[in-house]
């Protein structure tokens, strides 16, 4: 299709233009990661835990609170291996293996819940004994995150010190179909984005004054005011 492959050309001539920029953003290490567990999600299958659903929700809402994220994964922490970040948000993880949560604890990496009964059993949905839970650094309302996942979030991210610099608002508001991205290159701040609502908005980055550019369209745009349509993709520079 002729649109198609003007769309794939013009995408390779940007990448090509702007790969250092892309690379800034794509390598990006995350200080926040969510834990998958296998056993978790096997007592989901047959016991409706809202696992799955709950985990898919905690990564939206991070995703778009501008963060880049990351995963840890049971059977890696059975293994030893500790988990590469600042912050650890188990969502309804409810079993977990014996193996990975003593990996966990000895880790000392600081721990958010999502659900009371969070990381309380083993992969058998046998209560671990008391000594073997770690602390969890914070208990994620549950409430409040159903009603409000991305404001939820965005409060953890700014009281534990993970979240980006600044935040994108529409109507003053966390921005919850815009994605984003934030990094640092050559001293100035880029800025990728892109609208996955149906709808145009005009955004602003909370608390930044002046202009940017737009690495894409060559458009200078105001950082208290600039507008998105749907799907489109901004890289704006200042």
């Amino acid at each position: 299709r002729a649109v198609a492959t003007w769309a794939n050309s013009r995408a390779a001539l940007d990448l090509n233009r702007l790969g250092r920029e892309v690379n800034a953003l794509q390598t990006l290490r995350p200080k926040v990661r969510i834990l998958v567990s296998r056993s978790a999600r096997l007592w989901d299958a047959m016991l409706d835990n809202h696992y799955w659903k709950l985990m898919l929700q905690t990564y939206e809402a991070l995703n778009l609170n501008g963060v880049p994220l990351g995963f840890v994964f049971e059977e890696d922490l059975a293994n030893g291996k500790a988990p590469e970040c600042e912050l650890l948000i188990a969502p309804y993880t409810f079993q977990i293996d014996s193996a990975a949560l003593a990996t966990l604890k000895r880790s000392g990496v600081r721990i958010a819940t999502l659900g009371g009964n969070s990381l309380k059993c083993d992969r058998y949905n046998r209560p671990h004994p008391t000594s073997a839970l770690p602390e969890p650094f914070r208990r994620i309302d549950e409430k409040a995150f159903q009603e409000k996942p991305v404001v939820t979030m965005g409060q953890l991210l700014k009281e534990t010190g993970t979240g980006p610099k600044f935040s994108v608002l529409v109507d003053r508001r966390p921005a919850e179909r815009i994605e984003w991205r934030s990094a640092t290159l050559d001293g100035r701040q880029l800025l990728n984005l892109c609208n996955y609502g149906q709808k145009a908005v005009v955004a602003e980055v909370a608390g930044e004054d002046g202009q940017a550019l737009d690495l894409l369209s060559m458009e200078k745009v105001s950082l208290r005011a600039f507008r998105l349509e749907p799907q489109q993709v901004r890289l704006l520079v200042r």
